[in-house]
């Protein structure tokens, strides 16, 4: 991690009141959304709420597509959800990790470029902590990356101050339908999965993996 972007997260975050973390099993993408609605509807800024689970299958679809025709992807996936997140389409379905931080931004004297590349780093951790050397790009196609094929996306909301919306792992989910459109917009982008990987882990224990990360930076002084 950069050493000032380390430093700036160690200081500013770890004068947070409080953290809490809940992993809610396998959800509807738009119970998530109320939830990360919820907690920033409550105002709290010193508080940071992080959601781990897995959704049913779901085209997620970015901001930048809203007005695009879809129609054809309306027999090919279960479902198709327009959400509030920067990007373009991914795909949920079960066995695919899905994590939500949701926190105020300006309350922890933090820009949304330190923010990404915080998330990117306790990312990389996570994998390495699983035996994994991976690489990062925070710039167009965002995310982390092993040989060249994308293991986690990003994509996040930023609004009033408040970041919510998250992070993919493919931990042991289906990659096939992963092939019926350009993941995040990139012709080329192929994924993986640490099952591919010939890890044999589930969401949950990564989830509780990557908190642990995460709060050895949040609460470090």
């Amino acid at each position: 991690m950069n050493k000032d972007i380390s430093n700036t997260m160690k200081k500013s975050m770890s004068s947070a009141l409080s953290f809490r973390s809940e992993w809610l099993g396998l959800i509807d993408i738009k119970e998530t959304f109320k939830l990360q609605t919820e907690h920033v509807e409550n105002n709290n800024t010193d508080s940071t709420l992080t959601l781990g689970c897995e959704h049913p299958e779901v085209l997620s679809v970015g901001k930048s597509l809203w007005a695009a025709d879809l129609s054809h992807y309306n027999s090919v996936f279960n479902s198709i959800d327009l959400t509030l997140r920067g990007g373009k389409l991914t795909l949920h379905n079960p066995g695919q990790l899905i994590i939500y931080p949701v926190l105020n931004l300006k309350s922890n004297q933090l820009n949304l470029r330190d923010y990404i590349q915080f998330i990117l780093n306790i990312s990389k951790k996570t994998f390495l902590d699983l035996g994994l050397n991976v690489t990062s790009n925070d710039k167009q196609n965002i995310g982390i990356f092993i040989d060249d094929k994308k293991i986690m996306s990003l994509g996040l909301h930023h609004h009033h101050g408040w970041v919510s919306h998250g992070l993919s792992i493919n931990v042991n989910n289906d990659l096939e339908k992963f092939k019926l459109f350009e993941v995040c917009g990139q012709c080329s982008t192929e994924v993986t999965s640490l099952k591919k990987l010939g890890l044999n882990h589930n969401p949950r224990d990564v989830f509780e993996l990557w908190v642990k990360n995460f709060l050895n930076f949040y609460y470090l002084q």
